[in-house]
């Protein structure tokens, strides 16, 4: 096990109400419906707490696994021919799986740059993996078949929608071929995708596509709702249920009462209301530094260019970003190094920059400080 980037640089921050913070990848508090949830808790307490208070069970209330099949279904993603198993979050959804499916002498490819922390969740259980390139159009699936000519490649870990450091989006031929790939060699893939709630885009998602049960789909209501809740989904063939609930058995993480709150909201239509809310603030957020970056980086700059989440990969010509950050901190601006996200040939030159926890006012002055440091050690 190492620590996450983001970890790393959370400990940095500590105490640090004067940074502009890049660097967070969690949802922004102001946004969380907190008057719902109070309400949710209160009605909770009146009506049933004992129940609330109870042993969870495996695969969760079956009354909140419905409202997700519903809510998935609004979102454009086919439930047809599988069972939902609420998680304590996606991490938790991902080591199940990573549990399930992964032996030590099993190989598994994720994207380069990955989410580090689902990387870790998968490397846990063997050390044999291999790394696909991502660039505009997402997973570089050319790469990848090349991998599964020669190896025997038993699972595929990506972020197809509002990729976790780029914020790109899977191009519709790529995630076509990637079905195809893994089709053909009964591989698993693990389509995380946990933005789509708040990414203006009616993209295909993977699950859809997936003709022969090897989809195994995971999401979370923490970008929308609240991480604190811990509320994950696992969306998987009827064949694979059983089997999940009883690695379910080994830990019950998935808490009632979070379980009881959700539920509440979604008699309230919270999720549909937020959602709305969320995906237009955000979307507005990577609008404004897209453009305030096109404004103020130097000509040896470069950075992706995502419709909607919350990341934009930033690449300078030959600025080691890991070296710099303690220099930006110093200057009142955080960023995560990206480099740390690449699980292999890491790329120092890179930064992710993450609108989640900065208002437009803090998006504004952070670009141009950042853009001075980049533009001073360039020189």
């Amino acid at each position: 096990m190492t620590w996450s980037p983001i970890e790393l640089v959370s400990k940095k921050l500590k105490g640090r109400e004067d940074v502009i913070n890049f660097a967070s990848g969690a949802p922004d508090p102001k946004l969380i419906p907190v008057e719902d949830i109070n309400k949710a808790l209160h009605e909770i307490i009146e009506e049933d707490i004992e129940g609330a208070l109870e042993y969870p069970g495996t695969g969760g209330l079956a009354e909140l696994r419905k409202e997700i099949r519903e809510y998935l279904e609004f979102l454009g993603v086919s439930t047809s021919r599988k069972e939902i198993i609420i998680t304590a979050g996606a991490q938790h959804a991902l080591n199940i799986i990573a549990n399930m499916f992964l032996n030590e002498e099993d190989l598994f490819v994720a994207e380069n740059p990955t989410f580090i922390e689902a990387f870790l969740a998968l490397k846990h259980y063997t050390p044999r993996y291999r790394a696909v390139r991502v660039d505009d159009k997402g997973m570089v699936t050319g790469e990848l078949e090349k991998i599964v000519k020669e190896e025997n490649v038993k699972l595929v870990y990506t972020i197809p929608t509002a990729h976790n450091p780029t914020g790109t989006i899977m191009s519709y031929e790529r995630r076509k071929q990637l079905i195809e790939i893994c089709s053909r060699g009964n591989i698993i893939i693990v389509e995380d995708d946990p933005y789509r709630p708040i990414v203006d885009s009616k993209i295909e998602p993977l699950t859809n596509m997936d003709k022969d049960g090897i989809v195994v789909y995971v999401g979370s209501f923490s970008k929308i709702i609240a991480p604190g809740l811990r509320i994950g989904y696992i969306l998987v063939s009827r064949e694979l249920v059983e089997k999940i609930e009883q690695l379910q058995q080994l830990d019950f993480a998935t808490s009632t009462l979070s379980m009881h709150i959700m539920l509440k909201l979604f008699k309230y239509k919270t999720p549909y209301k937020a959602m709305k809310q969320v995906s237009r603030e955000y979307t507005e957020r990577i609008k404004l530094l897209l453009d305030l970056l096109e404004d103020h980086m130097p000509p040896n700059t470069e950075w992706t260019k995502p419709k909607g989440g919350f990341y934009v990969l930033l690449r300078t010509d030959n600025l080691n970003m890991t070296k710099l950050l303690d220099y930006a901190l110093r200057e009142g601006v955080a960023y995560v190094p990206a480099q740390l996200f690449y699980i292999e040939k890491p790329d120092p030159r890179t930064a992710r920059l993450s609108i989640s926890r900065v208002n437009k006012e803090e998006i504004e002055k952070g670009v141009k400080i950042l853009s001075n440091i980049v533009k001073q050690y360039s020189a």
